[in-house]
């Protein structure tokens, strides 16, 4: 009978391991869910439409090319997420506290903060590019003299 209960149990742990998910894939899960809230996918969509604005300006031809390579940008931009970026997160940022997170983003004030992201993110965008050639400027100057 005790052997009878122990395997009952083994069977149990050994199913339920199985069964369970990964820690590495519960973060994943948690990580993507906090993409979609965050600025990392404002950042891609960004992207796409400073691509569509160029290609606007292009050939049909070369338009053509050019989003034939979408999903070659989008692998890249995913390798960057999960090889770079989602590291980072996971040594700065518990699982418990990237769901206390997602779930701030799921209350109203979450939305309202999300929905306030983007517009902020896009007008910052180009004050940052400026930003970034005054500074280029301003080394070279210091580095000519």
């Amino acid at each position: 009978m005790k052997k009878y209960i122990v395997m009952c149990i083994a069977l149990a742990v050994i199913s339920a391991g199985a069964n369970a998910e990964s820690g590495d894939a519960k973060y994943r899960r948690e990580f993507d869910e906090f993409l979609e809230y965050s600025v990392a996918a404002h950042v891609l969509s960004y992207l796409e439409e400073q691509m569509d604005s160029y290609i606007e300006e292009q050939s049909e031809e070369v338009a053509a090319r050019i989003k034939e390579i979408y999903p070659v940008i989008h692998r890249y931009y995913a390798d960057f997420i999960y090889e770079s970026m989602m590291p980072m997160y996971r040594e700065r940022i518990s699982y418990k506290d990237l769901r206390r997170i997602n779930k701030f983003y799921r209350s109203a004030a979450g939305q309202r903060f999300k929905e306030a992201q983007k517009p902020i993110l896009m007008e910052l965008i180009p004050e940052g590019e400026q930003l970034v050639m005054a500074i280029g400027e301003l080394l070279s100057g210091c580095l000519a003299q």
